[in-house]
């Protein structure tokens, strides 16, 4: 069996079968934003994508800095673990005009990449924290489950995140 598929796969029409299938597939997904920016045009509506895109584009406008330098007294992004690279784009400037920056996310509990968001972006965010003026906090306590679920979960998971986290910032202490 493995001698038949081994086969399969340096076929060459198997390979150009592909390459118009993949070719194809991004053809009409192309063709579908295109369409979709058409009837938002036509309809005079914007979605969440752009107004990211749309904010990001007045950030650059120094008028709206410095109104809103005279504003933003804090800057708070939670569930930073699920940042998109625009999102982070935008917390960065508006960590820039901001009298103070908090920004609280959890690695452990990233679920939103197939909406763009990349775990990744925190753990670079966290390497830079000493040289932005930040520092990182790791909250090791959980005062909402009980003791007995707190180490089921350090006992199910603590290994799981240690190729890049310390025992630290995986594990909890119960305090309930």
């Amino acid at each position: 069996m493995t001698d038949v598929a081994s086969r399969y796969v340096v076929h060459p029409r198997l390979r150009e079968d592909i390459k118009r299938y993949l070719a194809a597939v991004f053809t009409l997904g192309a063709k579908a934003l295109d369409a979709y920016a058409k009837r938002k045009r036509e309809l005079g509506v914007i979605d969440f994508v752009d107004q990211e895109h749309l904010f990001l584009g007045l950030l650059e406008k120094p008028t709206v800095v410095a109104a809103l330098s005279e504003e933003l007294d804090l800057l708070l992004v939670d569930e930073f673990q699920d940042t998109s690279p625009i999102q982070l784009e935008l917390f960065v400037r508006l960590s820039r005009i901001a009298r103070e920056t908090v920004w609280v996310g959890d690695v452990k509990q990233a679920i939103y990449g197939f909406r763009g968001s990349d775990a990744e972006l925190m753990k670079a965010i966290l390497g830079k924290l000493p040289s932005l003026g930040g520092y990182k906090e790791v909250l090791g306590q959980s005062r909402r489950s009980r003791p007995s679920l707190v180490r089921l979960v350090n006992g199910a998971f603590g290994d799981v995140f240690t190729p890049g986290l310390s025992r630290a910032e995986v594990e909890l202490a119960a305090v309930r």
